[in-house]
């Protein structure tokens, strides 16, 4: 986080208890994403997952989870700012949870979002060096965050971790 920091402007930098479920709400749906992860270009959250979302530990009412259910009310991520959602976090693009997949899950998220960086298996914060890996990736070796992703998962993660990228299809018809 600290070399993602040096490299580019840091809008927020929220941590526990400070990061609060609201923030990756959409304001139509009583939350303030506007005023913080979709009003940034690239939004990193590290924290424990699986394939319904991420928990949060703000205080008080603002604890708990983001669910993908929530997460696609309103107008969802992208339709500010929002191109890029980083996820160190386990499982959260499981391919398969609660009889649904990744894409019926967080497709419905993305109103401008570019893409969703995260992992299907377990994630490791291993030696810690993810993120380094990906930002340096990202703005020293110029790849695209994609590539950036999958790369900084290869020098970082155990055998096994599967990393995974999801954006929007176009319809070749529209």
């Amino acid at each position: 986080v600290n070399y993602m920091d040096s490299k580019a402007i840091n809008r927020y930098k929220w941590t526990k208890p400070n990061a609060w479920v609201s923030d990756f709400i959409d304001k139509d749906n009583n939350g303030f994403d506007h005023l913080w992860v979709d009003d940034v270009d690239i939004s990193t959250y590290i924290g424990h997952g699986n394939g319904y979302g991420f928990n949060l530990e703000g205080s008080g009412s603002q604890n708990g989870s983001l669910t993908y259910w929530e997460a696609a009310k309103g107008k969802a991520w992208g339709n500010r700012d929002l191109e890029y959602q980083v996820w160190l976090s386990c499982q959260v693009l499981e391919e398969v949870y609660d009889g649904k997949e990744w894409w019926e899950r967080w497709g419905p998220t993305f109103n401008g979002l570019h893409l969703i960086c995260g992992f299907q298996t377990n994630a490791s914060t291993g030696t810690h060096k993810q993120l380094k890996y990906f930002a340096k990736n990202v703005y020293d070796n110029k790849k695209t965050v994609r590539k950036a992703w999958f790369d900084a998962a290869d020098s970082d993660q155990p055998d096994g971790t599967q990393a995974v990228v999801m954006g929007p299809l176009m319809n070749a018809a529209n």
